[in-house]
């Protein structure tokens, strides 16, 4: 019986951490930045023009994936696309904010890494 209980448990928490991943995976270009907002301290004018960098960003990946049959084209492609949102929106920052976005562009890149293998 406990190892019913365990099994059941056990699937209840990948069920809650693949809904938490699907969830992050469809943020809006808006919650994005609020979270871009949050962690650099982004002022209104920076906040304004970075939704407007990943709203264009969203629009380019729906049509890559629309587009590309391939999966590692298409990968290609979307890393291409996220490194030049990422330059335009390092334009936007301080040097203080450039850091911390540093930070968290390795971050993403090592949980992207932890998730291909």
């Amino acid at each position: 019986m406990r190892h019913y209980l365990f099994l059941f448990i056990g699937v209840l928490v990948v069920i809650g951490s693949t809904n938490m991943m699907a969830q992050r995976m469809r943020m809006s270009a808006e919650d994005r930045a609020k979270v871009l907002k949050d962690s650099l301290a982004l002022n209104d004018k920076q906040m304004e023009q970075v939704v407007g960098i990943l709203k264009e960003m969203t629009s380019k990946r729906q049509a890559l994936a629309d587009s590309i049959q391939n999966r590692d084209a298409r990968r290609e492609a979307m890393m291409s696309l996220m490194a030049k949102s990422d330059e335009k929106i390092e334009i936007l920052l301080t040097p203080e904010q450039k850091e911390k976005y540093e930070v968290m562009k390795k971050q993403r890149e090592a949980r992207f890494r932890q998730r291909s293998n």
